[in-house]
């Protein structure tokens, strides 16, 4: 799903200008999102032959529970990366564009159809390098979390307007704001690294992560 999202970045990258921490949010969002996705789809389908289905219906079913517990995962995740969009600077904008890329295809593509019809072609044979070796332990209920999930479920305005109130109160601090890539310029005027920095950029004109050309004579050829 990764290579997905490098082909986006590809596209986008021929139309605009794309920053190389874009590779950086896929490469660490990818892989953890889609183990993620994968172990809540394989469980829940292995949970499904137990209650008496066959391989197609437990497979739609899969989809079904676990398939939208995914979408609506996914949504709130490409929601706040998206937000990244409103910002200027294009390595803000490259964040969002890659991580809204993975995230849409390792849920969409990844987790509700191409992981489901591997499910339907391996069929019971899923279960084939089930490692015995390894205690399986009934997974504990917390009744703390347990009953903190079903109350917000049941009064979602009730807890989600102090939750919006609050953030909307820490982004006021946000008003004015400014972002800028790195460089010499963020650190103090006494440091010498500023002080070379604003040096190269009087004396070469250019960027200063262009290359330099230095002609070096020896001292015997001019004697």
């Amino acid at each position: 799903m990764a290579a997905l999202t490098f082909a986006e970045l590809l596209i986008l990258g021929s139309l605009m200008s794309v920053s190389n921490f874009a590779t950086n949010i896929t490469t660490a969002l990818a892989p953890g999102l889609a183990i993620d996705y994968a172990m809540l789809t394989v469980s829940r389908y292995r949970e499904e032959p137990a209650a008496e289905r066959t391989v197609p219906g437990a497979v739609v079913r899969t989809v079904e529970t676990t398939g939208r517990t995914i979408v609506f995962s996914a949504a709130p995740v490409a929601t706040a990366l998206a937000t990244l969009l409103v910002f200027n600077p294009y390595f803000l904008r490259s964040l969002a564009y890659a991580g809204i890329g993975v995230v849409i295809t390792t849920s969409a593509v990844s987790g509700t159809v191409v992981l489901p019809a591997a499910l339907a072609l391996l069929r019971h044979r899923v279960n084939a390098w089930k490692m015995s070796f390894l205690k399986v332990t009934e997974a504990r209920k917390s009744q703390l979390w347990g009953r903190a999930a079903t109350t917000a479920m049941r009064r979602p305005v009730l807890y989600a307007a102090p939750i919006i109130v609050l953030l909307m109160i820490s982004a006021i601090g946000l008003n004015n704001v400014q972002f800028a890539t790195p460089g010499n310029t963020v650190l103090p005027t006494v440091a010498e690294s500023r002080q070379m920095g604003d040096i190269l950029l009087f004396l070469f004109t250019g960027s200063v992560i262009l290359p330099l050309r230095a002609l070096a004579v020896s001292l015997n050829r001019l004697r």
